[in-house]
Protein backbone atom coordinates (compact mmCIF):
# COMPACT_ATOMS: atom_id res chain seq x y z
CA UNK A 1 0.00 0.00 0.00
CA UNK A 2 1.32 3.42 -0.94
CA UNK A 3 0.50 6.56 0.99
CA UNK A 4 0.18 10.25 0.36
CA UNK A 5 0.86 12.71 3.17
CA UNK A 6 -0.74 15.83 4.47
CA UNK A 7 1.89 18.03 6.09
CA UNK A 8 1.45 21.25 8.00
CA UNK A 9 4.00 23.21 9.97
CA UNK A 10 6.86 25.70 10.01
CA UNK A 11 10.09 25.99 12.00
CA UNK A 12 9.23 26.05 15.69
CA UNK A 13 5.76 24.63 15.10
CA UNK A 14 4.46 21.08 15.27
CA UNK A 15 4.30 19.18 11.99
CA UNK A 16 1.19 17.13 11.39
CA UNK A 17 1.34 14.13 9.07
CA UNK A 18 -1.78 12.20 8.09
CA UNK A 19 -1.39 8.99 6.12
CA UNK A 20 -3.83 8.78 3.23
CA UNK A 21 -4.24 5.53 1.23
CA UNK A 22 -3.63 5.99 -2.47
CA UNK A 23 -4.26 3.48 -5.24
CA UNK A 24 -1.03 4.02 -7.07
CA UNK A 25 2.27 5.78 -6.56
CA UNK A 26 3.46 7.93 -9.43
CA UNK A 27 5.76 10.93 -9.63
CA UNK A 28 4.31 12.42 -12.82
CA UNK A 29 1.77 15.22 -12.49
CA UNK A 30 0.50 18.49 -13.94
CA UNK A 31 0.60 21.72 -11.91
CA UNK A 32 -1.54 24.88 -11.90
CA UNK A 33 -0.77 27.97 -9.76
CA UNK A 34 -3.41 29.21 -7.33
CA UNK A 35 -4.12 32.36 -5.32
CA UNK A 36 -6.84 32.34 -2.65
CA UNK A 37 -8.22 35.45 -0.93
CA UNK A 38 -10.64 34.90 1.97
CA UNK A 39 -12.18 37.28 4.49
CA UNK A 40 -12.52 36.60 8.21
CA UNK A 41 -15.28 34.13 9.21
CA UNK A 42 -15.61 32.65 5.69
CA UNK A 43 -16.81 29.04 5.95
CA UNK A 44 -17.02 26.37 3.26
CA UNK A 45 -19.17 23.26 3.26
CA UNK A 46 -17.51 19.86 3.13
CA UNK A 47 -16.28 19.24 -0.39
CA UNK A 48 -13.43 17.81 -2.43
CA UNK A 49 -11.20 19.66 -4.90
CA UNK A 50 -10.67 18.31 -8.40
CA UNK A 51 -6.91 18.52 -7.91
CA UNK A 52 -4.52 17.94 -5.07
CA UNK A 53 -3.74 21.16 -3.19
CA UNK A 54 -0.40 22.58 -2.08
CA UNK A 55 -0.91 25.93 -0.32
CA UNK A 56 1.06 28.35 1.89
CA UNK A 57 -0.41 31.31 3.79
CA UNK A 58 1.66 34.52 3.44
CA UNK A 59 -0.98 36.22 5.60
CA UNK A 60 -3.89 35.20 7.80
CA UNK A 61 -5.06 32.14 9.71
CA UNK A 62 -7.28 29.19 8.78
CA UNK A 63 -8.62 25.98 10.29
CA UNK A 64 -8.61 23.13 7.77
CA UNK A 65 -10.97 20.26 8.72
CA UNK A 66 -9.93 17.01 7.01
CA UNK A 67 -12.58 14.33 6.70
CA UNK A 68 -11.79 10.67 7.34
CA UNK A 69 -14.27 7.83 6.90
CA UNK A 70 -15.39 6.30 10.19
CA UNK A 71 -13.75 2.93 10.74
CA UNK A 72 -16.95 1.37 12.11
CA UNK A 73 -19.06 1.95 8.98
CA UNK A 74 -20.21 -1.12 7.10
CA UNK A 75 -19.00 -1.88 3.56
CA UNK A 76 -22.48 -1.18 2.15
CA UNK A 77 -22.38 2.46 3.29
CA UNK A 78 -21.06 4.21 0.18
CA UNK A 79 -21.88 7.81 0.99
CA UNK A 80 -18.18 8.69 0.94
CA UNK A 81 -17.56 6.90 -2.36
CA UNK A 82 -17.66 9.37 -5.25
CA UNK A 83 -17.90 6.51 -7.74
CA UNK A 84 -21.41 5.65 -6.62
CA UNK A 85 -24.78 7.34 -7.03
CA UNK A 86 -25.51 6.16 -3.49
CA UNK A 87 -23.11 8.86 -2.29
CA UNK A 88 -25.66 11.46 -3.40
CA UNK A 89 -28.80 10.06 -1.80
CA UNK A 90 -30.24 12.90 0.29
CA UNK A 91 -26.80 14.53 0.23
CA UNK A 92 -26.38 17.10 2.98
CA UNK A 93 -22.90 18.62 3.32
CA UNK A 94 -23.60 19.35 6.98
CA UNK A 95 -25.60 16.45 8.43
CA UNK A 96 -24.56 13.54 6.22
CA UNK A 97 -20.87 14.22 6.45
CA UNK A 98 -20.89 14.50 10.23
CA UNK A 99 -22.48 11.06 10.23
CA UNK A 100 -20.09 9.45 7.74
CA UNK A 101 -16.82 11.12 8.69
CA UNK A 102 -14.65 12.10 11.60
CA UNK A 103 -12.57 15.24 11.19
CA UNK A 104 -8.99 16.12 12.00
CA UNK A 105 -8.07 19.79 12.31
CA UNK A 106 -4.96 21.41 10.84
CA UNK A 107 -4.17 24.95 12.03
CA UNK A 108 -2.63 27.12 9.32
CA UNK A 109 -1.01 30.47 10.07
CA UNK A 110 1.63 32.57 8.32
CA UNK A 111 3.98 30.48 6.17
CA UNK A 112 2.38 27.22 7.18
CA UNK A 113 2.20 24.79 4.26
CA UNK A 114 -0.53 22.24 3.54
CA UNK A 115 -0.30 19.37 1.06
CA UNK A 116 -3.65 17.65 0.47
CA UNK A 117 -4.16 14.73 -1.96
CA UNK A 118 -7.09 14.48 -4.33
CA UNK A 119 -9.91 13.81 -3.77
CA UNK A 120 -9.79 14.58 -0.04
CA UNK A 121 -12.99 15.88 1.53
CA UNK A 122 -12.51 18.93 3.70
CA UNK A 123 -14.00 22.17 4.94
CA UNK A 124 -12.21 25.41 5.77
CA UNK A 125 -12.85 28.16 8.33
CA UNK A 126 -10.98 31.45 7.82
CA UNK A 127 -10.07 32.90 11.23
CA UNK A 128 -8.43 36.08 9.90
CA UNK A 129 -8.38 37.74 6.49
CA UNK A 130 -6.09 35.47 4.51
CA UNK A 131 -4.07 35.09 1.34
CA UNK A 132 -3.15 31.62 0.11
CA UNK A 133 -0.50 30.90 -2.53
CA UNK A 134 0.30 27.51 -3.94
CA UNK A 135 -0.37 24.91 -6.59
CA UNK A 136 -3.14 22.61 -7.72
CA UNK A 137 -1.68 19.25 -8.73
CA UNK A 138 -3.28 16.75 -11.11
CA UNK A 139 -1.66 13.30 -10.69
CA UNK A 140 -1.00 11.47 -13.94
CA UNK A 141 -1.41 8.08 -12.26
CA UNK A 142 -4.94 8.61 -10.99
CA UNK A 143 -6.83 10.88 -13.37
CA UNK A 144 -10.07 9.02 -12.63
CA UNK A 145 -10.05 10.37 -9.07
CA UNK A 146 -10.01 13.91 -10.48
CA UNK A 147 -12.89 13.05 -12.83
CA UNK A 148 -14.95 11.63 -9.95
CA UNK A 149 -14.50 14.83 -7.96
CA UNK A 150 -15.39 17.05 -10.92
CA UNK A 151 -18.60 15.06 -11.42
CA UNK A 152 -19.42 15.17 -7.70
CA UNK A 153 -18.95 18.94 -7.62
CA UNK A 154 -21.35 19.40 -10.53
CA UNK A 155 -24.20 18.36 -8.28
CA UNK A 156 -23.02 19.79 -4.98
CA UNK A 157 -21.47 22.98 -6.38
CA UNK A 158 -24.31 25.21 -5.18
CA UNK A 159 -23.66 24.07 -1.60
CA UNK A 160 -19.96 24.97 -1.54
CA UNK A 161 -18.00 28.15 -1.98
CA UNK A 162 -15.45 26.97 -4.52
CA UNK A 163 -16.50 23.62 -5.98
CA UNK A 164 -17.31 24.64 -9.56
CA UNK A 165 -13.64 25.11 -10.53
CA UNK A 166 -14.13 25.97 -14.20
CA UNK A 167 -10.37 26.09 -14.80
CA UNK A 168 -9.94 22.60 -13.35
CA UNK A 169 -12.42 21.13 -15.82
CA UNK A 170 -10.73 22.92 -18.71
CA UNK A 171 -7.38 21.59 -17.56
CA UNK A 172 -8.72 18.02 -17.66
CA UNK A 173 -9.78 18.61 -21.28
CA UNK A 174 -6.25 19.73 -22.13
CA UNK A 175 -4.74 16.71 -20.42
CA UNK A 176 -6.94 14.49 -22.59
CA UNK A 177 -5.76 16.31 -25.72
CA UNK A 178 -2.14 15.77 -24.65
CA UNK A 179 -2.80 12.07 -24.09
CA UNK A 180 -4.39 11.50 -27.47
CA UNK A 181 -1.82 13.52 -29.41
CA UNK A 182 1.00 11.52 -27.87
CA UNK A 183 -0.77 8.18 -28.20
CA UNK A 184 -2.20 8.67 -31.70
CA UNK A 185 -0.48 11.32 -33.78
CA UNK A 186 3.04 12.00 -32.58
CA UNK A 187 4.89 8.70 -32.70
CA UNK A 188 6.71 7.14 -29.77
CA UNK A 189 6.63 9.44 -26.71
CA UNK A 190 9.78 10.30 -24.80
CA UNK A 191 10.46 8.68 -21.45
CA UNK A 192 9.30 11.81 -19.64
CA UNK A 193 6.13 12.04 -21.72
CA UNK A 194 5.40 8.35 -21.21
CA UNK A 195 5.28 8.91 -17.45
CA UNK A 196 2.31 11.23 -18.02
CA UNK A 197 0.38 8.80 -20.25
CA UNK A 198 -2.02 6.01 -19.27
CA UNK A 199 -0.64 2.48 -19.62
CA UNK A 200 -3.27 0.78 -21.77
CA UNK A 201 -1.81 -2.66 -21.03
CA UNK A 202 -2.98 -2.19 -17.43
CA UNK A 203 -6.61 -2.01 -16.39
CA UNK A 204 -5.92 1.16 -14.40
CA UNK A 205 -4.75 2.91 -17.56
CA UNK A 206 -7.79 1.76 -19.54
CA UNK A 207 -10.14 3.06 -16.84
CA UNK A 208 -8.33 6.41 -16.71
CA UNK A 209 -8.58 6.83 -20.48
CA UNK A 210 -12.26 5.86 -20.70
CA UNK A 211 -13.25 7.98 -17.70
CA UNK A 212 -11.47 11.10 -18.94
CA UNK A 213 -12.80 10.59 -22.48
CA UNK A 214 -16.37 10.44 -21.16
CA UNK A 215 -15.80 13.52 -19.03
CA UNK A 216 -14.57 15.45 -22.09
CA UNK A 217 -17.68 14.50 -24.08
CA UNK A 218 -19.96 15.65 -21.24
CA UNK A 219 -17.89 18.77 -20.51
CA UNK A 220 -20.53 21.36 -21.36
CA UNK A 221 -23.39 19.65 -19.57
CA UNK A 222 -21.25 19.44 -16.44
CA UNK A 223 -20.43 23.17 -16.45
CA UNK A 224 -23.02 24.72 -14.17
CA UNK A 225 -21.86 28.26 -14.92
CA UNK A 226 -22.97 27.85 -18.55
CA UNK A 227 -26.65 27.31 -17.72
CA UNK A 228 -29.07 30.15 -18.47
CA UNK A 229 -32.83 30.05 -17.90
CA UNK A 230 -33.54 31.69 -21.25
CA UNK A 231 -31.18 29.54 -23.30
CA UNK A 232 -31.75 25.94 -22.26
CA UNK A 233 -33.25 25.09 -25.66
CA UNK A 234 -30.51 26.76 -27.68
CA UNK A 235 -26.99 25.76 -28.65
CA UNK A 236 -24.21 25.09 -26.20
CA UNK A 237 -22.76 28.40 -24.95
CA UNK A 238 -18.95 28.41 -25.10
CA UNK A 239 -16.28 31.01 -25.72
CA UNK A 240 -14.69 30.93 -29.17
CA UNK A 241 -11.41 29.55 -27.83
CA UNK A 242 -13.11 26.88 -25.74
CA UNK A 243 -15.35 25.93 -28.67
CA UNK A 244 -12.30 25.27 -30.85
CA UNK A 245 -10.52 23.42 -28.06
CA UNK A 246 -13.47 21.19 -27.22
CA UNK A 247 -14.19 20.47 -30.88
CA UNK A 248 -10.59 19.28 -31.28
CA UNK A 249 -10.84 17.21 -28.08
CA UNK A 250 -13.95 15.49 -29.45
CA UNK A 251 -12.13 14.76 -32.70
CA UNK A 252 -9.37 13.18 -30.65
CA UNK A 253 -11.93 11.23 -28.59
CA UNK A 254 -13.05 9.49 -31.78
CA UNK A 255 -9.46 9.09 -32.98
CA UNK A 256 -8.24 7.41 -29.79
CA UNK A 257 -10.87 4.67 -30.09
CA UNK A 258 -9.80 3.95 -33.67
CA UNK A 259 -6.15 3.95 -32.57
CA UNK A 260 -6.77 1.49 -29.73
CA UNK A 261 -8.74 -0.87 -31.97
CA UNK A 262 -5.98 -0.74 -34.59
CA UNK A 263 -3.11 -1.20 -32.12
CA UNK A 264 -4.49 -3.57 -29.48
CA UNK A 265 -6.34 -6.86 -29.32
CA UNK A 266 -9.50 -6.76 -27.21
CA UNK A 267 -9.77 -9.80 -24.91
CA UNK A 268 -12.63 -10.53 -22.52
CA UNK A 269 -11.39 -11.42 -19.03
CA UNK A 270 -12.93 -12.41 -15.71
CA UNK A 271 -13.33 -9.52 -13.23
CA UNK A 272 -11.30 -9.82 -10.03
CA UNK A 273 -14.44 -9.19 -7.97
CA UNK A 274 -16.81 -11.93 -9.10
CA UNK A 275 -19.66 -10.46 -7.04
CA UNK A 276 -19.66 -7.44 -9.35
CA UNK A 277 -19.43 -9.55 -12.50
CA UNK A 278 -21.83 -8.16 -15.09
CA UNK A 279 -24.31 -10.21 -17.05
CA UNK A 280 -22.68 -11.63 -20.18
CA UNK A 281 -25.04 -9.54 -22.31
CA UNK A 282 -23.50 -6.40 -20.79
CA UNK A 283 -19.91 -7.32 -21.66
CA UNK A 284 -18.83 -5.26 -24.70
CA UNK A 285 -17.66 -6.97 -27.87
CA UNK A 286 -14.98 -4.40 -28.68
CA UNK A 287 -13.29 -1.28 -27.35
CA UNK A 288 -15.64 1.08 -29.19
CA UNK A 289 -18.65 -0.54 -27.54
CA UNK A 290 -16.94 -0.34 -24.16
CA UNK A 291 -16.23 3.38 -24.60
CA UNK A 292 -19.84 4.06 -25.60
CA UNK A 293 -21.25 2.05 -22.69
CA UNK A 294 -19.13 3.86 -20.14
CA UNK A 295 -19.99 7.26 -21.66
CA UNK A 296 -23.76 6.72 -21.67
CA UNK A 297 -23.71 5.24 -18.16
CA UNK A 298 -21.84 8.29 -16.85
CA UNK A 299 -24.41 10.62 -18.41
CA UNK A 300 -27.38 8.68 -17.02
CA UNK A 301 -25.82 8.35 -13.58
CA UNK A 302 -25.23 12.09 -13.40
CA UNK A 303 -28.84 12.74 -14.39
CA UNK A 304 -30.12 10.51 -11.59
CA UNK A 305 -27.74 12.23 -9.17
CA UNK A 306 -29.43 15.55 -9.87
CA UNK A 307 -32.92 14.04 -9.67
CA UNK A 308 -32.03 12.61 -6.25
CA UNK A 309 -30.48 15.88 -5.08
CA UNK A 310 -32.74 18.49 -6.66
CA UNK A 311 -35.09 20.40 -4.40
CA UNK A 312 -37.78 22.37 -6.23
CA UNK A 313 -38.15 24.69 -3.23
CA UNK A 314 -34.51 25.75 -3.56
CA UNK A 315 -33.83 27.97 -6.54
CA UNK A 316 -30.76 26.68 -8.37
CA UNK A 317 -28.56 29.29 -9.98
CA UNK A 318 -28.65 29.76 -13.75
CA UNK A 319 -31.47 27.30 -14.37
CA UNK A 320 -29.61 24.15 -13.33
CA UNK A 321 -32.62 21.82 -13.18
CA UNK A 322 -33.06 18.12 -14.02
CA UNK A 323 -34.84 18.95 -17.29
CA UNK A 324 -32.15 21.43 -18.38
CA UNK A 325 -29.39 19.03 -17.35
CA UNK A 326 -31.02 16.17 -19.27
CA UNK A 327 -31.27 18.38 -22.35
CA UNK A 328 -27.61 19.36 -22.13
CA UNK A 329 -26.52 15.74 -21.67
CA UNK A 330 -28.60 14.62 -24.65
CA UNK A 331 -27.26 17.47 -26.78
CA UNK A 332 -23.69 16.61 -25.90
CA UNK A 333 -24.15 12.94 -26.76
CA UNK A 334 -25.93 13.67 -30.06
CA UNK A 335 -23.39 16.25 -31.15
CA UNK A 336 -20.49 13.96 -30.26
CA UNK A 337 -22.09 11.00 -32.04
CA UNK A 338 -22.18 13.01 -35.26
CA UNK A 339 -18.90 14.88 -34.79
CA UNK A 340 -17.21 12.80 -37.47
CA UNK A 341 -19.67 14.19 -40.06
CA UNK A 342 -18.30 17.72 -39.84
CA UNK A 343 -17.19 19.51 -42.98
CA UNK A 344 -14.13 21.70 -43.41
CA UNK A 345 -14.15 24.57 -40.92
CA UNK A 346 -17.13 23.27 -38.93
CA UNK A 347 -16.70 22.93 -35.17
CA UNK A 348 -19.96 21.27 -34.09
CA UNK A 349 -23.01 19.85 -35.87
CA UNK A 350 -26.25 21.84 -35.93
CA UNK A 351 -28.94 20.11 -33.87
CA UNK A 352 -31.73 22.51 -34.85
CA UNK A 353 -33.49 19.80 -36.89
CA UNK A 354 -34.74 16.32 -36.01
CA UNK A 355 -31.52 14.57 -37.04
CA UNK A 356 -30.42 14.53 -33.40
CA UNK A 357 -32.92 11.75 -32.82
CA UNK A 358 -30.80 9.54 -35.07
CA UNK A 359 -27.99 9.52 -32.50
CA UNK A 360 -27.45 6.05 -31.05
CA UNK A 361 -25.79 7.47 -27.95
CA UNK A 362 -28.68 9.84 -27.29
CA UNK A 363 -31.23 7.05 -27.77
CA UNK A 364 -29.41 4.83 -25.27
CA UNK A 365 -29.26 7.70 -22.79
CA UNK A 366 -32.97 8.44 -23.11
CA UNK A 367 -33.75 4.75 -22.61
CA UNK A 368 -31.74 4.70 -19.39
CA UNK A 369 -33.29 7.82 -17.86
CA UNK A 370 -36.79 6.67 -18.82
CA UNK A 371 -36.54 3.82 -16.32
CA UNK A 372 -39.10 4.65 -13.63
CA UNK A 373 -37.68 2.35 -10.97
CA UNK A 374 -33.91 2.04 -11.31
CA UNK A 375 -33.76 -0.37 -8.38
CA UNK A 376 -36.04 -2.97 -9.97
CA UNK A 377 -33.90 -6.15 -9.98
CA UNK A 378 -35.39 -7.54 -13.19
CA UNK A 379 -34.83 -4.34 -15.15
CA UNK A 380 -31.37 -4.18 -16.74
CA UNK A 381 -31.91 -1.02 -18.82
CA UNK A 382 -31.00 1.49 -16.10
CA UNK A 383 -27.49 2.80 -15.43
CA UNK A 384 -25.09 1.07 -13.08
CA UNK A 385 -24.82 2.77 -9.67
CA UNK A 386 -21.26 3.84 -10.41
CA UNK A 387 -20.22 7.02 -12.18
CA UNK A 388 -17.74 4.97 -14.18
CA UNK A 389 -19.26 1.68 -15.27
CA UNK A 390 -16.23 -0.39 -14.23
CA UNK A 391 -13.23 -0.08 -11.95
CA UNK A 392 -9.96 -1.99 -12.10
CA UNK A 393 -11.50 -4.99 -10.32
CA UNK A 394 -14.64 -5.28 -12.46
CA UNK A 395 -13.35 -4.29 -15.92
CA UNK A 396 -14.41 -7.28 -18.08
CA UNK A 397 -11.65 -7.00 -20.70
CA UNK A 398 -7.95 -6.34 -21.21
CA UNK A 399 -5.95 -4.89 -24.09
CA UNK A 400 -2.99 -6.73 -25.60
CA UNK A 401 -0.59 -4.94 -27.94
CA UNK A 402 -0.65 -6.25 -31.51
CA UNK A 403 3.05 -5.40 -31.78
CA UNK A 404 4.00 -8.08 -29.25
Amino acid sequence: MHYGHILAGRPGHARIAIRVPAKRAHNAFWVLPLVIFATKDTLTFTHGDVQATFVTLPAGKKLWFLARRRADLGPDDRRDDMRSRLAFKSYDPWGDNTDVFVFEIVYLDQYTTLLMPTPFLHLVITIEDSIGLGRHVVPAANITACVYTALHNTITGSATTNADHESARQFLVRIFIFWTLKLVDRGAPTRRERAHLPDLLRKEGVIDLLALRSFVVLFVALSRSLYKDSAVDQGLPLSDDMTKELSFAWKQAHAIVKHVEASYNFEVSSPVNQEEDADSADIPDNFSAAASSLLVNMAASMYFYLVDEYDEKRKEKDGFTPSAFSLRLGQSLAMFDRHTELGEGELFVDLSDDTAKESTLMQKFETMIAVEDEDEPDDQSGPAPMLVLWDEASLPFVLKSKAE
